[in-house]
């Protein structure tokens, strides 16, 4: 028993040693929190792009995206979050006429204030779910295991179906499920895309797409929505990515990567189910078609899914290769909104994202966007409570647009936390949580293993060099 008070001070020496992420502690992942602390992240476009407020409209190429924590509430944080164009041309906004030119070169800046839950990332605006926060991420999404949400401006999609009872059936079961939840005025604003609808885009115009197998026209529903969502995977630490940030690197060993995962957050709803992140509530079979609606765990959402062409026929219509898949809807029951989803086995958004968060804090440090609708994704989820709308203009280009002109960058260029969060004996730096747990352990089977020597040799001299009967037959 005298190796006993040696070894439990080793052990809480190396659980101190281990940081803050072994912890799902929100104070420990979190604890460079506190009022006044700042974040400033760069937004550049590839291309201008012109931006539609109440009485102006926006053109840059530029954005800086600045928040600051103005008070903490229990496990809720007060945040003001600001827009800025920066070199921006302003123009007079007049509906459908040429908008004349009112400012030139300008930076202005728009705001609006949020409530942040440190628990689940979730922003409210009185009490009414908004969306997931970009910029931070939970200890289980750092760990891979929960999916983080990532709003992209997708609004337009399609349903296809062959003619006949059975897919007309399935059809109609999906849309009845909808107008039960969603309510009959919300259906017909997303079907009928010419009707002007608060907070969804306006006269988008039909979309361009008719499916064709077999040399048969199928039947198509065009859908409106408020914008979409890739449910993303984390892939924890360590990553080909470094950082640095006013003369502070953050190597690859402590930074985590989003959009590793070319299927998102699993491959399937099936995943999903067997993760206890989705729960069925109503399931609709016909054959190989389906419509169902689940209950969405990590997030106030209700999830709508359907399937109606067979494997096959999905690849051949849309261009997919592999798994089937399905058509999903989010629906976000406290703003009635619908957002078009891609993962857990469901196939919409074009758009891409690539980003790295620091292990040690959750903070986002770089996100690539490509393809897609990129212009409004970092704020596309705000851009009401900002004065915008939820798309935007793009100015007149002649010829075909180059690849690189598909991609833009969001950086974080300035904040005034410290990322070397202090431990005894110094501060954590580059540390990999995984080799410190691996040496924690290993140091105490080396401690252990001498002391349990130490005894033997102790009794075996009180027992005339002999091993005593009891300690023989545990060592065994």
């Amino acid at each position: 028993m005298r190796f006993i008070a040696p070894i439990v001070l080793l052990l809480v020496l190396c659980a101190l040693y281990i940081p803050p992420i072994a912890s799902s502690s929100v104070e420990e992942l979190y604890w460079w929190l506190r009022p006044g602390i700042y974040f400033i992240y760069l937004y550049r476009l590839p291309q201008p792009r012109i931006f539609i407020g109440d009485r102006h409209e926006y053109e840059t190429v530029t954005l800086v995206i600045n928040y600051t924590i103005l008070d903490i509430n229990n496990v809720r944080a007060l945040i003001n979050l600001t827009l800025t164009f920066v070199n921006a041309t302003i123009y007079e906004r007049y509906d459908k006429a040429l908008c004349p030119v009112i400012k030139e070169n300008v930076n202005s800046t728009l705001h609006a204030l949020l409530e942040l839950d440190l628990k689940t990332l979730g922003v409210y605006v009185n009490d009414s779910w908004i969306d997931e926060w970009l910029y931070l991420a939970t200890i289980n999404q750092l760990r891979g295991e929960a999916p983080k949400l990532v709003r992209v401006p997708s609004v337009l999609s399609v349903i296809a179906y062959e003619e006949g009872a059975e897919s007309e059936q399935i059809v109609e079961a999906l849309f009845n499920m909808l107008r039960e939840d969603l309510g009959e005025d919300l259906v017909g604003c997303m079907t009928n895309i010419y009707l002007e609808c608060e907070g969804l885009p306006r006269e988008p115009g039909r979309l361009a797409l008719t499916v064709i197998i077999g040399g048969k026209e199928l039947k198509t529903i065009d859908l409106r929505t408020h914008g979409g969502y890739l449910v993303e995977a984390i892939k924890p630490p360590p990553s080909n990515f470094s950082f640095t940030i006013k003369n502070y690197t953050i190597s690859g060993d402590r930074v985590a990567m989003i959009g590793a995962s070319p299927s998102g957050f699993g491959r399937s709803m099936l995943d999903g189910i067997r993760l206890s992140l989705l729960e069925i509530k109503r399931n609709i079979s016909i054959g190989y078609k389906r419509a169902y609606a689940f209950e969405v765990k990590f997030a106030p959402l209700k999830l709508y899914a359907w399937k109606t062409l067979n494997a096959s026929e999905s690849r051949n219509a849309l261009g997919g290769e592999g798994e089937t898949f399905f058509g999903c809807l989010f629906y976000n029951p406290s703003r009635r909104e619908v957002f078009l989803v891609t993962g857990f086995g469901c196939t919409s958004s074009p758009t891409r994202v690539t980003g790295y968060y620091d292990y040690y804090t959750g903070v986002l440090l770089y996100l690539n966007v490509s393809w897609g609708e990129i212009g409004l994704m970092p704020i596309q989820a705000y851009t009401r409570l900002l004065g915008l709308e939820e798309f935007m203009k793009i100015p007149i280009r002649l010829g075909p647009i180059p690849p690189h002109m598909f991609r833009a960058e969001l950086v974080l260029v300035d904040t005034n936390i410290s990322f070397e969060r202090p431990v005894i004996g110094g501060v954590e730096g580059s540390f990999n949580p995984i080799y410190g747990a691996i040496a924690a352990v290993a140091a105490s089977a080396a401690i252990i293993g001498v002391k349990i020597v130490q005894s033997r040799r102790r009794h075996q001299q009180a027992h005339g060099g002999k091993t005593p009967p009891r300690l023989a037959t545990l060592l065994r």
